[in-house]
């Protein structure tokens, strides 16, 4: 069993859509976190006036 899972581990790791998607994810989240920060920013300066 330990050898069926390290032989899926590296079959993983060697394909290429691995990595596409964990880049996709990964700079998703940070627009969704600059879109929040730049919502708040909005909300609060529009409180200050």
């Amino acid at each position: 069993m330990k050898r069926l899972l390290l032989f899926e581990l590296r079959e993983l790791f060697k394909n290429k859509s691995l990595y596409i998607w964990t880049f996709a994810s990964v700079a998703l989240s940070l627009i969704y976190l600059l879109c929040s920060f730049g919502m708040f920013s909005l909300q609060s300066s529009q409180n200050m006036q």
